[in-house]
């Protein structure tokens, strides 16, 4: 199966759901499944540059923008680079059985969840963070907005970021980091950047390593609400807020349906 086969038979023959889907939001899943092991990577090198510098033209007219033809290149192989990395880093976070509620971390440790919301109208982005103890209860959260995006993969490098500097800055020592974004766990797993927002995960990794056993897993959407919750907020609403010790009360139903998922709750 060529690469271009492999394309087709994922958006079912139709090739300009395929250029939004991995043009404009690339992610691990698509390297991992749709281009199977038996596609050599020499084959991937030629064809997938040219693929996407044909695409650009239609992406540019999607967004009513034009692409000069060095910047079409540019991140045709960025995005190459990203690929190939992502592809075989993804093999190396075994997937464990799918978390259907959120967990309290253990006795003495803190949790901390993060989402990034991304618009790609606007190219704009909410972040958002919330910070529980081994009760679950609350003991801080933030949530702030950021400008100038261009994919969604920058704002959650972005929410990693300020998660982790948040910790760093408060001086919490034993922190379960969670994040729903597969690419930001397996970049500050593997510490080896090739993305373009490189300096953001080394930025993350240089603030972990002065919180010792403090780590990065990955989650489901559905055990990081509240973090998405805060992210939606900020970026509806292009406000910069903290919470301490009290939670927001749009937030309170969330919050409960986290300690207490076999429950129904309403305003």
């Amino acid at each position: 199966m060529s690469f271009l086969e492999a394309s087709l038979q994922y958006c079912g023959g139709d090739l300009s759901m395929l250029s939004k889907e991995f043009c404009r939001d690339f992610n691990v899943g698509l390297a991992t499944y749709v281009f199977p092991e038996f596609i050599k990577v020499e084959f991937l090198s030629v064809t997938f540059p040219n693929l996407v510098c044909l695409e650009g033209a239609q992406l540019a007219s999607w967004e009513k923008k034009s692409l000069h033809a060095g910047d079409v290149i540019f991140l045709a192989n960025a995005w190459l680079h990203d690929f190939l990395f992502y592809r075989r880093a993804s093999r190396s976070i075994s997937c464990s059985p799918r978390q259907v509620s959120w967990k309290t971390p253990s006795i003495g440790w803190l949790k901390i969840n993060m989402n990034g919301a991304f618009s790609s109208d606007k190219h704009s982005g909410g972040i958002g963070i919330v910070v529980r103890d081994d009760t679950g209860q609350w003991v801080s959260g933030k949530c702030m907005t950021v400008s100038d995006l261009t994919s969604p993969e920058q704002v959650e490098a972005i929410a990693g970021r300020f998660a982790v500097r948040m910790a760093r800055e408060c001086e919490f020592s034993l922190v379960v980091f969670e994040t729903d974004s597969m690419i930001l766990t397996i970049a500050v797993r593997q510490q080896s950047y090739t993305s373009l927002i490189g300096p953001v995960y080394e930025n993350i990794v240089d603030d972990l390593s002065t919180m010792p056993g403090s780590s990065f897993h990955h989650i489901f959407r559905q055990t990081n609400e509240a973090a998405h919750h805060l992210a939606l907020h900020a970026l509806l609403s292009n406000s910069c807020t903290s919470w301490e010790l009290t939670p927001p009360t749009f937030l309170t139903d969330v919050l409960m349906k986290d300690l207490y998922p076999s429950s129904s709750f309403s305003n």
